[in-house]
């Protein structure tokens, strides 16, 4: 299969450097409310490439718009200390007045700017929610390349998630990731897989967590078991 990464970063070169400028705020950033005059672009563009190429990068992106949505604290103050954007506006005042436009003012601006990142989340999830389901459907011919358990689709998702959890998978991982990963190299032989149905078995719910406690206690006897065989020897 045909390395696509070179290509992808050429689809998001734009949109990533449109999020640095968001991040990093200054005089040349203007918001821009709308995101459907990128977002037709770079749908039809990626949709050429192979999901199982395309979501672990397109997950990176949606990783780093939630980044700069947490990070709009940081994105008021820099528009605050800039003031470019309506200095003229300012000239007639000073002092507690000058600081109470300014933080009127920002406040306008970052608002704008949630708007548009805002937008740019919901039409990257429909995105990835659209090629999730298709690796979903079109990957099940490739079911024997994968890595079959045993056990029910909220059991393996339960079972990926506690491993995170534990640290044994890096916490930073996102679940967007995760549910990738599992689309792309697991399978369960108890019945057929959806990317929605892998989204909601990654919080597992307390039946799967209550299955999972038994299967942990299993492969601890199992581990003590073969440790056991060691010692003999």
């Amino acid at each position: 299969m045909q390395d696509n990464t070179e290509k992808l970063y050429e689809i998001f070169a734009n949109f990533q450097a449109r999020l640095y400028n968001l991040k990093n705020y200054d005089k040349l950033t203007r918001p821009v409310t709308s995101s459907d005059e990128w977002f037709h672009s770079i749908s039809r563009q990626i949709q050429a490439i192979p999901p199982e190429q395309s979501l672990p990068f397109l997950g990176g992106i949606i990783g780093k718009v939630e980044e700069t949505i947490t990070d709009l604290p940081n994105i008021f103050e820099k528009i605050k200390s800039t003031r470019t954007e309506f200095e003229t506006k300012l000239s007639f005042y000073s002092g507690e007045e000058l600081e109470e436009h300014v933080t009127r003012y920002a406040t306008e601006i970052a608002k704008e700017i949630e708007i548009e990142l805002t937008g740019y989340l919901k039409k990257l999830s429909e995105l990835n929610k659209q090629l999730e389901d298709n690796l979903a459907t079109f990957g099940e011919k490739s079911t024997l390349d994968k890595l079959q358990f045993d056990l029910s689709i909220q059991e393996l998702g339960g079972f990926i998630r506690v491993l995170k959890e534990a640290g044994i998978i890096d916490k930073r991982i996102q679940n967007t990731k995760l549910k990738t990963f599992y689309l792309q190299h697991f399978s369960s032989k108890r019945g057929s897989q959806s990317a929605s149905k892998i989204e909601n078995a990654l919080n597992p719910d307390e039946a799967a967590l209550t299955k999972l406690i038994e299967i942990f206690k299993k492969l601890e006897k199992k581990a003590q078991e073969m440790l056991d065989l060691k010692l003999e020897k």
